[in-house]
């Protein structure tokens, strides 16, 4: 029995479905001391396929294409969040919001459209702030601190 035997003899033998895992030819090539390419032409002519194990989802567990880089569904790839104004879900991805909250300028809130942005705003910066010096009654003294 030559080697070339064997070898097929052992494939066919561990693997009768005709499909062998990803990276078992390098396996198999160390165990019987021989290339790679030995193993993967004798997988051609058994018509036996690599197949690639599949990939999970980090976030919802489920099977991912292998195509996918991220190993992410794009489902799960965003999330919902309420607007900070009137409360209507708005899906954003995760990987901005990620980006954003490791900077100073981010403080969490989301808004569905410039509409909310602006009553938001006019609300806690703006006229509407009961804080703002527009509120403030006239005439009223404004104490300054003695120095001494």
């Amino acid at each position: 029995m030559t080697r070339t035997d064997e070898i097929r003899a052992a494939i066919q033998r561990r693997y009768p479905c005709q499909e062998m895992p990803y990276g078992a030819a390098v396996a198999m090539a160390a165990e019987f001391g021989v290339t790679r390419q030995l193993i993967s032409l004798v997988m051609k002519n058994l018509h036996t396929i690599p197949v690639r194990s599949v990939r999970i989802c980090g976030i919802c567990s489920q099977p991912v294409r292998n195509s996918n880089k991220k190993g992410i569904h794009i489902g799960c790839r965003s999330v919902e969040l309420p607007c900070a104004e009137c409360g209507a879900p708005v899906r954003r991805k995760t990987a901005l919001l990620a980006n954003r909250y490791g900077s100073g300028r981010y403080t969490g809130r989301v808004f569905c459209n410039y509409t909310c942005v602006g009553k938001y705003a006019g609300q806690h910066y703006g006229t509407g702030n009961p804080d703002h010096p527009v509120h403030q009654k006239k005439g009223a003294a404004q104490t300054t601190p003695a120095t001494h």
